[in-house]
């Protein structure tokens, strides 16, 4: 009887901590993508500002387009990665 008391709780324990894992994993990937697409958005909407802290920060070879391309890149891979992160501890 008590055996069956913990295996119980050591369900419910592996359920709650998949509940909040699979919580922590939803809201990085909301920052990650609201970030991404804040950054998109201010890439084309204030494009000279953009354009000089571009160029003060990464150089004069290095324009909006590659910018944007990166941002849009990690923003499409993060989520695999995140996946494949967390598959490994289970």
């Amino acid at each position: 009887m008590v055996y069956l008391f913990f295996v119980t709780l050591l369900v419910m324990f592996s359920d709650v901590k998949y509940f909040f894992l699979l919580n922590n994993l939803i809201y990085q990937l909301a920052v990650e993508w609201g970030v991404g697409i804040a950054v998109l958005i201010r890439c084309f909407t204030d494009k000279r500002e953009t354009e000089s802290q571009i160029t003060d920060r990464l150089g004069d070879g290095f324009s909006r387009a590659p910018f944007a391309t990166i941002v849009v890149c990690i923003n499409v891979l993060y989520p695999i990665w995140l996946y494949l992160e967390n598959s490994d501890s289970n």
